[in-house]
Formats: structure tokens, sequence, C-alpha cells
């Protein structure tokens, strides 16, 4: 069985997708069905999402749910940090850098170790001098 937060985590991404998607909220049905939930469930989900500030609703309005500004930072810093998983990706295939354990632990040159470090600072990539 799936536990609540996992579940209230895929009802958050489905919001969000949808929302992307489609530029509008997805409807109740929507979700329970994008979720494989039923919609009392979808409720409770929204509800402890709505608690924790990553939505608002208006209430007895149809596609009402809205990502908060809290809720579309994270959007942005999971973009953000997956920009960089790349970057760091292309640059360890370069040889230009050397990550292990998800740390950058090398980097070819001054220049590069710049990049590197305005994307941690950024990004919030693990970083370790040696």
């Amino acid at each position: 069985m799936i536990k609540s937060n996992e579940t209230t985590e895929s009802v958050y991404q489905f919001i969000k997708g949808y929302h992307e998607l489609h530029r509008k909220s997805p409807t109740i049905r929507e979700i329970a069905s994008g979720c494989f939930i039923s919609v009392g469930s979808v409720m409770r989900h929204l509800d402890r999402l709505e608690m924790s500030t990553l939505i608002e609703r208006e209430p007895n309005q149809a596609r009402s749910i809205v990502l908060t500004t809290i809720g579309m930072v994270l959007v942005l810093l999971e973009r953000s940090r997956l920009m960089v998983q790349r970057y760091l990706q292309l640059y360890s295939v370069l040889g230009r850098c050397q990550v292990f354990n998800g740390e950058i632990t090398y980097m070819s040159t001054w220049r590069d170790k710049q990049v590197i470090m305005d994307l941690w600072l950024w990004g919030g990539v693990p970083y370790k001098t040696h």
C-alpha cells in the first residue's frame, strides 16, 4: 500500500503537471483519475496540501486550485536542480569535473571551478574542495 505522504506528493505533482500542460487547474475527478485514488481521498490530500500552504482553493468553485508562491518556488527550485544536474553530467562526460556520490570533487580549470561554484550557489549542488 502507498504511504499517505507519497500519495499527497503524487497529487501535488499531478496538479503541477496538469497546470503546466493545460494552463488551468484540474478538477477533483481528473486528479482522482490521474492518481488512481477516490474522490474522497483527493479531497483529503488537497486539504493536506492546503494546510502546508502549497496550494490555495476557493470554496464551491470549480478548477480553483492554485499553486501558491511557495509551491511555485519549489517548482522553480526543482527545475533549476535538474538543470544543474544535467550541466554537471555534461561536464563530467567531457572530463572537466568529477562528481562522486553527488558531490563535485575535481575541476580541470579555474574557470570551470568558477562556473561550478556559481551553479552550486544557485542550485544547491554539494561541493567539496580537495
